[in-house]
């Protein structure tokens, strides 16, 4: 915000030289009333340095005020110059957003190759199980560790390898869930590590993403406080 012009501290200070010789020439005036040796001519100096300090405020403000619009000419180019670099120097974020769309790009392909993949043995293990109830061997089924194996409860995979029960469950995600993951650990992150330690987050892609996490512990990501409990925390 510009300081008001007669704030300006050149032309208080020349106001002040005004007060102080219309102070000088009526304390003059008083010891002529005296009958101080006070000559005409010294009345009429003391006259004249009025005269010139009232014109020396008016030549204080057309020089601030000029020094002012100078100063502001300045700024006006300094932040065009500053804007013409910025909106010409945005390649850094180009190349990360371009980057960062191939990754999530490369995410979503991986992810549906995963889901394709566990919808043919999801659609096999169903099959392969009612012939297994058929000939009464669902426990020969699960010895082989097929457990579930279907879209609705995912594929579970349960048998002692080596004299200890591995188990796994998989479910059948959606691409979109793992998007939603990655982009909700991005933003989280770079919120913690502004300080920023609370943020509303859309509950659907926050479901999403818990799926997701749930699937990949490892890649959970960290957990925002005021949020609901994350995997993987």
């Amino acid at each position: 915000m510009t300081t008001p012009l007669d704030m300006d501290p050149a032309v208080r200070d020349a106001v002040k030289d005004l007060a102080d010789a219309e102070q000088l020439y009526e304390e003059l005036k008083e010891k002529v009333v005296d009958g101080e040796d006070v000559t005409p001519r010294d009345l009429a100096e003391h006259r004249e340095l009025i005269d010139f300090a009232a014109l020396m405020i008016d030549s204080t403000k057309k020089k601030v005020t000029a020094a002012r619009a100078e100063d502001r000419q300045r700024r006006y180019i300094e932040l065009g110059d500053e804007l013409a670099t910025f909106t010409a120097g945005s390649q850094d974020v180009e190349d990360a957003l371009i980057a960062a769309t191939a990754a999530l790009r490369h995410l979503l392909d991986v992810g549906e190759t995963r889901r394709q993949r566990m919808k043919d043995i999801a659609s096999r293990g169903a099959a392969l199980r009612q012939e297994a109830r058929d000939h009464g061997e669902e426990s020969d089924l699960k010895n082989a560790g097929v457990w579930a194996s279907d879209a609705e409860n995912g594929i579970v995979y349960r048998r002692v390898e080596n004299g200890e029960l591995t188990y796994r469950r998989r479910m059948l995600l959606h691409p979109a869930h793992l998007a939603a993951l990655a982009i909700r650990n991005s933003v989280i992150s770079h919120n913690l590590d502004r300080g920023i330690t609370y943020m509303e987050w859309p509950e659907s892609s926050m479901s999403a993403g818990r799926w997701a996490a749930r699937e990949f512990p490892a890649a959970a990501g960290p957990t925002m406080p005021g949020h609901a409990e994350w995997p993987g925390q």
